[in-house]
Order: structure tokens, then C-alpha cells, then sequence
């Protein structure tokens, strides 16, 4: 992949930026690709809000989703998001996209990593995730299964901590992948299941 696209890449991704909203599933893996990747995929997910009435608001959702990512070395990755959620009694359509990096220190058996990630408009989440990949697949795929845990920060006129997120990955063959998560914050809490398609 050409710089120049890399570039073309990166503004559009900045441009689009204003329609963002919270990152979708996680369907890559801890080890960096160097070259250009592309996944996609399906999720639904269920939890409750806390209403601006102070009570507890049960819903259900879903959503797709698209990632384009290029891994410029095995340490070093840029990636970009963007999907399209909706939810029963609640906004039909909720465009969302997000722009990151990742790092990681590809070992052995592991592969531990760093991802930072921005998404919106207002307010903006910043949502910090470590990775750990772990086991082999040996059909394409380096890892059986990546571990993480993020965070999930709002920056509007003060930063505040909206959910802290458990989640794994499971890829059961070089291009399937299953993603299961559980997020809990003091206004929030739900759970998200997702499939994954590696296109390229």
C-alpha cells in the first residue's frame, strides 16, 4: 500500500471524524500485520442507562461495522472505524467512527499490546486498551484467542471516566472471529456479542 493512500486514508478519516460516536467491537488481534487489513463484522448487545430521571432504563441494540487498519512494522499500527448502531426505543441510526493507533511487542507464545483510540464529536471518547494475544492457530491466523480491557473516557468540559469494558476475542479460523464483552460503568452496563469477517 502506497504512502500517498495511507495519507488519503488518514484525512478522510479526520474528516469523518465529526460523526463518531463510541468504538464498536474489537475483531483484529494484539499482533500487528504489517501491510493493509480490513475487517468487518455483526453485534447485539443488551444493558440498562441510567435516564437523566435517575432511573434505570433497560435496552437492546445492534449494529455493523468496518475497520481498515495498516500495520506499518509488527510495532506500529494505524487504524480506522466506522460503523452504523440502532436500537429498539431509541435512535434509529447512530453513525459511529473512530481513528487510533497500536503498539506491540511481539513475543513467542504472546503478544501484549497498546491501543489508543478517539471517536465523536461531542462529547469525545478516548477509549486506552490493553491487548493481550495468546496462542496459535497455525492456518493463517497467530492467535487462538485476544484478551483486553478497556476503558472508555468522555471529554467534554471535564474528563469523566464513563465504563470500564472486559472483552475477548475468539478467532476460530483465519478469518472468522467471535467477540464477547461485558461493560459496566456508574451510569451504565451492558453486554455486547459480535462476528467478525476478516476480508483482507
Amino acid at each position: 500500500m502506497s504512502k500517498k493512500l495511507v495519507f488519503c486514508l488518514a484525512l478522510l478519516t479526520m474528516g469523518l471524524w465529526v460523526l463518531g460516536c463510541m468504538p464498536p467491537p474489537f475483531y483484529g488481534t494484539a499482533k500487528i500485520e504489517p501491510g493493509f487489513h480490513w475487517d468487518a463484522g455483526v453485534a447485539g448487545g443488551g444493558g440498562k442507562v441510567l435516564s437523566y430521571r435517575e432511573e434505570w432504563v433497560e435496552g437492546l441494540g445492534g449494529g455493523v461495522s468496518t475497520e481498515l487498519r495498516y500495520g506499518f512494522n509488527k510495532y506500529v499500527q494505524w487504524h480506522t472505524r466506522v460503523g452504523v448502531d440502532t436500537y429498539i426505543g431509541g435512535p434509529p441510526v447512530v453513525p459511529r467512527i473512530g481513528i487510533g493507533i497500536q503498539t506491540a511487542l511481539p513475543l513467542e507464545v504472546v503478544t501484549p499490546a497498546f491501543r489508543l483510540e478517539a471517536a465523536g464529536i461531542w462529547p469525545v471518547t478516548i477509549t486506552p486498551a490493553l491487548l493481550l494475544g495468546v496462542g496459535r492457530l497455525g492456518i493463517g491466523r497467530n492467535e487462538t484467542a485476544t484478551l483486553g480491557f478497556r476503558l472508555h473516557y468522555w471529554l467534554g468540559e471535564y474528563i469523566y471516566l464513563s465504563a470500564g469494558e472486559l472483552f475477548v476475542t475468539i478467532h476460530l479460523m483465519p478469518r472468522w472471529s467471535v467477540f464477547v464483552s461485558g461493560a459496566k460503568g456508574v451510569d451504565s452496563q451492558w453486554i455486547t456479542l459480535g462476528v467478525g469477517y476478516k476480508i483482507k
